[in-house]
């Protein structure tokens, strides 16, 4: 499963804009509603919540109910992340039970232990 972040380069939330040309709401406008990566694409908050269904409804990938389903019955659902900025979404994925299996590099583990 993907994390993503913030930062450099473009995120999703205006990559989709581009493809599906578009008025989708903007990276501040999801920052605002709480957004600190994505998970598969799906922008979420510190809690692992939606922070917009109206993409996620246009986004070809599993859903996060679906994610958390497959967690409650024992498939393994693996995260490979490295880097501390990659903290808030992973302790996000964890929060929400959306992957039990983490493989993640030490940057990483201390962040999380840090929180």
């Amino acid at each position: 499963m993907g994390l993503g972040v913030f930062g450099r380069g473009r995120a999703p939330i205006d990559l989709l804009g581009d493809l599906l040309d578009t008025k989708s709401p903007g990276l501040e406008e999801m920052r605002d509603r709480g957004a600190v990566g994505d998970i598969l694409y799906h922008l979420v908050d510190k809690d692992g919540q939606s922070v917009s269904p109206e993409i996620s409804n246009l986004i070809c990938s599993i859903g996060l109910p679906d994610l958390r389903e497959m967690v409650q019955l024992g498939v393994q659902v693996v995260v490979i992340a490295s880097g501390r900025r990659k903290v808030e979404i992973a302790r996000a994925a964890i929060k929400a039970g959306y992957a039990n299996v983490f493989i993640i590099d030490d940057q990483l583990a201390r962040a999380l232990l840090n929180l």
